[in-house]
């Protein structure tokens, strides 16, 4: 087994209200963030997981490295979707946050 640190980058733009993707896009990337988190947890219990919201005035770091999954829950828990994305910010966060 390897030691695995993960930074998922959630899109809660504006964008993300499409319907393509049921019920929206936004609520299908939450549903992904629970799966990847339990997937890597699952893997291998040291594996950590944090989370990045990616739109707003500047991207938010949501929950930093975390094998737990209150605190993942916890840090989700009042994510809304906002104005425009900062992708290119969002993956230099992630960059630092892995350092």
């Amino acid at each position: 087994m390897v030691l695995e640190a993960t930074v998922l980058i959630i899109d809660n733009s504006e964008w993300s209200r499409n319907g393509d993707y049921t019920p929206s896009r936004f609520q299908a990337q939450i549903d992904s963030v629970h799966y990847l988190f339990s997937i890597k947890t699952n893997d291998n219990p040291e594996n950590t997981v944090g989370v990045i919201a990616n739109a707003g005035e500047t991207p938010e770091v949501l929950v930093s490295l975390t094998a737990d999954l209150g605190v993942l829950l916890k840090g989700m828990h009042g994510l809304g979707v906002r104005s425009e994305s900062h992708f290119d910010t969002g993956i230099q966060i992630a960059q630092v946050s892995l350092v």
